[in-house]
């Protein structure tokens, strides 16, 4: 998804997990990455690993300038 930012501007990334397989369990995490342009917006590659009881994930994904 294309994003346009300015000088002062920042970009933040969210992105969550759950467990879904039984009803009774409710594991969710999630994750806000912020970048600004001094971070040169993040461009690259990232993993964060999400934990919440049962749950235990990696979630990969990539800042790049078009």
């Amino acid at each position: 998804m294309p994003v346009t930012k300015q000088a002062g501007q920042s970009l933040t990334v969210e992105g969550s997990a759950s467990e879904r397989d039984n009803p009774d369990k409710d594991a969710f995490a999630r994750f806000p990455d912020t970048y600004t342009g001094d971070m040169n917006w993040g461009l690259g590659s990232h993993k964060r690993n999400l934990r919440d009881g049962n749950l235990d994930v990696t979630v990969n994904y990539k800042v790049e300038r078009q």
